[in-house]
C-alpha cells in the first residue's frame, strides 16, 4: 500500500552497485549496538526494527521472507546495516550544518499524508496502520528521517544556479527536443465493452457537447480526461495508432463511432482543427530548461557530497562480527537518502496513470 511504499523507499532505494568493506571484530562497540559510527552507535533495536518492517512488507505483498543464511537474506541484512550507518552519518552532518527537524514539521507532513491518501479519515488511516503492522511512532520516525534528508539536500545544494548562457547552449544543442508535432483538441469516452460503447454513441452522435461531457464524467474509464468531460489535447504519433488515426482525420465536432484499442472502446470527437507542428522558441522553454539543468546539477552535487561523506567515514565505522557496512564507492543512482522525496512525489508514484496510458503508446 502507499504508506508502506512511502516508508520502504527511505530504507531500500539506492542500494545498487554495492561492494562490502571490511569491519573489525567490534571492539569497543556497546553491547546493545551492532556498529559504531564515530561517537555514535547503530543499536540492535534499530536494526531489528528495519528487518521487522521488511518482514511486514514481504507479508503484505504475499511474499515469503528470505531464509536466514540465504543470499537474499544476507543482501537484505547488509542493506539494513548500510542504511542505518548512513542515517547516522547524515544526522552527524545535520548537527554540524545546523539542520533541525521540529515535531510540528513531522506533524504537518503526516497530515499531508493522511489527507492525500485517506482524505482525513482517521478510521481508514488506523485500519491501514493495523493492516501493515505499523505504529504511528514508526510512521513519524520515518517521516522525520525523510525530512532530514530533504533539508540536508537543500543545505548542500544551496546556491546552485544555471546561467542564461548555459540554458541557451543546452537549447541550441538539443533543439530537436523542442519541436512540437501536430496536435489537436479532442474529447473521448473510454469504456471496456462494445455494447456500452454503442449505447453511449447512440446518445451522443447528435453532437450535444453538454451531454457528451456529462456521459464522459459518468462513464469514462480514463480518469484524467473524464473529470474534464473527456477533453484532452493529443500530439500526432504519440497515441496508439487506432486512436491517433481517428483523432487526426475526423471532421471537427462530428462524433465518431466506437473504435477499439488495447485499452477498450473509445467514442472520439475532435474539438478543434489540427494545430500544425512548430518549433518552440527558446524564450518559451527557457524557464523549463533552467529548472531541469538546476535539478540535475543539484542531484550531482548531492551525490558527490554523499560519496565523499561515506569515503571519509570509512575509518570511523566499526561493526561487530556478522554485520557488514556496504560502501558505494561508484554509486551512480540517487537514493531517497540524498534526494527529497516529498509527499507529492509519493502521490505521483502511487497515483493512477490510466488517464495517460488509455491513449498513449506503451
Amino acid at each position: 500500500m502507499r504508506i508502506r511504499r512511502y516508508l520502504a523507499s527511505a530504507a531500500t532505494v539506492g542500494m545498487a552497485a554495492l561492494i562490502a568493506t571490511g569491519c573489525s571484530a567490534g571492539g569497543g562497540i556497546p553491547s546493545n549496538a551492532i556498529c559504531k559510527v564515530g561517537d555514535d552507535s547503530v543499536t540492535k533495536a534499530d536494526y531489528n526494527k528495519i528487518i521487522g518492517q521488511a518482514q511486514k512488507n514481504y507479508k503484505s505483498q504475499g511474499q515469503k521472507f528470505p531464509k536466514a543464511g540465504s543470499q537474499e537474506y544476507t543482501q537484505l541484512k547488509n542493506q539494513a546495516v548500510d542504511y542505518l550507518i548512513e542515517q547516522q552519518l547524515f544526522a552527524q552532518q545535520a548537527d554540524k550544518l545546523g539542520v533541525k527537524i521540529k515535531s510540528k514539521d513531522v506533524d504537518k507532513r503526516l497530515k499531508q499524508l493522511k489527507d492525500s491518501f485517506f482524505k482525513g479519515d482517521k478510521k481508514a488511516y488506523q485500519k491501514e496502520l493495523k493492516k501493515q503492522g505499523l505504529s504511528e511512532k514508526e510512521v513519524k520516525d520515518n517521516i522525520r528521517q525523510q525530512l532530514l534528508s530533504e533539508k540536508l539536500f537543500d543545505k548542500v545544494t544551496k546556491g546552485v544556479k544555471v546561467s542564461d548562457k548555459d540554458a541557451k547552449k543546452y537549447y541550441d544543442d538539443n533543439s530537436a527536443q523542442y519541436k512540437q508535432p501536430e496536435s489537436r483538441d479532442v474529447a473521448h469516452i473510454l469504456v471496456k465493452d462494445k455494447k456500452k460503447a454503442d449505447e453511449i454513441y447512440a446518445q451522443v452522435k447528435g453532437g450535444d457537447k453538454k451531454l457528451f461531457a456529462e456521459l464522459a464524467k459518468k462513464n469514462s474509464q480514463d480518469p484524467s480526461s473524464a473529470q474534464n468531460g473527456g477533453a484532452l489535447t493529443v500530439s500526432k504519433g504519440q497515441t496508439v495508432p487506432e486512436f491517433d488515426k481517428i483523432a487526426f482525420s475526423a471532421p471537427t465536432d462530428k462524433v465518431q463511432p466506437p473504435v477499439k484499442t488495447q485499452f477498450g472502446w473509445h467514442i472520439i470527437v475532435a474539438r478543434s482543427e489540427v494545430k500544425p507542428a512548430k518549433q518552440q522558441k527558446y524564450d518559451e522553454v527557457k524557464t523549463q530548461i533552467k529548472q531541469q539543468l538546476e535539478q540535475e546539477q543539484r542531484s550531482k552535487r548531492m551525490q558527490d557530497w554523499r560519496q565523499s561523506l561515506r569515503k571519509n567515514a570509512e575509518d570511523d565505522v566499526d561493526c561487530k562480527k556478522g554485520y557488514s557496512w556496504i560502501q558505494t564507492a561508484t554509486q551512480k543512482s540517487t537514493s531517497s537518502a540524498t534526494t527529497p522525496s516529498t509527499t507529492s512525489t509519493v502521490t505521483a508514484t502511487t497515483s493512477t496513470t490510466k488517464g495517460d496510458t488509455s491513449t498513449t503508446k506503451k
